[in-house]
């Protein structure tokens, strides 16, 4: 029969001490040193070379991990001369994970849905970790002049692109700027109509008529097509058909 020591007060003690020497385990932490110097080096770089390209990005407060972008619409598309924010949240095991990028600037485009959300490969499945903030907004910018309508997140706007409603899709992705244009050129066309109807001099239909076509007074190539419908805030403002023939 095996004898053990009753245990004492200084034996106790002693154990004691040599646990309190051994390294105690602490929870699960990121080390974020690493991700941070990677974000700030991305910063220098988007700082450098980015507004040459008309994107542009700062982060927000005293985080490097929110940011706030800005990216232009490219030359040539319906988006050129707007201006969209976005913001970008990178998560702490950056770059092996993307970041949440939503608009923050309401943009009406198929690949983005109502509340700023977009349809990107890059920023879900086809993320790489060789991608960095820069390559994200000109993504971004590039998905702007060349939507994919077979994955939309806004329906409405496919339809008029597969529709080939190049008016109607520049008035919604144009906003209020654009609404004054229509408008402005809706009172002509209908002072045209009264005055087609009742008046017989042609040197003022001809005038009126310049004036409707004309390009000299509007920000963009916007036409009164037979029919459309103006959204604000993805709210339906008003819709209506004309009997306007276009040349």
């Amino acid at each position: 029969m095996e004898v053990r020591p009753n245990p004492t007060v200084e034996n106790l003690r002693a154990t004691a001490a040599a646990s309190s020497k051994q390294p105690v385990s602490s929870p699960n932490t990121v080390d974020t040193t690493s991700v941070t110097q990677r974000l700030q080096k991305e910063l220098m770089s988007l700082m450098m070379s980015g507004g040459d390209l008309g994107v542009s990005a700062f982060p927000e407060g005293e985080s490097i991990f929110t940011w706030i972008g800005t990216i232009e619409g490219g030359k040539g598309t319906m988006y050129e001369g707007l201006s969209y924010k976005l913001s970008l949240r990178f998560p702490l095991d950056y770059p092996f994970k993307p970041p949440q990028v939503k608009f923050e600037t309401m943009c009406f485009h198929p690949n983005v849905d109502q509340y700023g959300n977009i349809c990107l490969d890059i920023l879900q499945d086809k993320w790489s970790s060789a991608y960095d903030c820069r390559t994200i907004l000109l993504s971004i910018q590039s998905l702007l002049g060349e939507p994919n309508p077979e994955s939309p997140l806004n329906s409405y706007a496919a339809a008029l692109l597969n529709n080939k409603e190049g008016d109607l899709f520049r008035l919604e992705s144009g906003g209020i700027c654009d609404l004054v244009v229509v408008l402005k050129n809706l009172l002509f066309f209908l002072v045209l109509q009264i005055t087609e109807k009742w008046s017989r001099n042609s040197t003022l239909l001809e005038n009126l008529r310049a004036n409707l076509n004309s390009k000299t007074d509007t920000k963009s190539d916007v036409r009164l097509p037979h029919y459309f419908s103006v959204k604000l805030k993805g709210k339906g403002l008003f819709q209506f058909g004309t009997c306007f023939n276009e040349n």
